[in-house]
């Protein structure tokens, strides 16, 4: 098949909403000229990898954890699926996500927390504390 350069294609696996309008934004914004695809559900994330081998998937903690799986693991086996970031709401589903394949699994409550303090500046302290806790 015929690749365009520069055209990176992403897959978002995750519940229509707010969240997922803000991933799609900001993907956007990050990579540019990108063909990102969205996917409500576990069935239809798989046919999309299977169709368009991404280079980047994305999994949001609102899909059922076995969907995250599913989706995690269908993006694993298929070879050219770059990279898996998962977004996960715990440390055991952060791990869980993480033995299943995926590249990165992000704490969404951190993520916020962390943007938050960065943004207002409070709390330099807090990249430490969170190093702490994840021991």
């Amino acid at each position: 098949p015929m690749t365009v350069e520069k055209q990176k294609l992403v897959v978002i696996a995750a519940k229509p909403g707010i969240m997922r309008n803000s991933l799609l934004s900001y993907l956007r914004a990050l990579l540019g000229v990108s063909t990102i695809l969205l996917a409500d559900d576990a069935n239809l994330a798989e046919q999309m990898i299977r169709e368009h081998q991404p280079e980047l998937v994305v999994v949001d903690a609102d899909l059922s954890e076995n969907e995250m799986l599913r989706v995690i693991q269908f993006a694993h086996a298929q070879a050219r699926a770059n990279k898996t970031i998962a977004l996960v709401t715990s440390l055991p589903q952060q791990q869980l996500c993480l033995a299943q394949g995926a590249t990165h699994a992000l704490l969404k409550g951190f993520l916020d927390k962390q943007l938050r303090d960065a943004v207002l500046n409070e709390g330099n302290a807090a990249p430490n504390n969170l190093l702490g806790e994840i021991k």
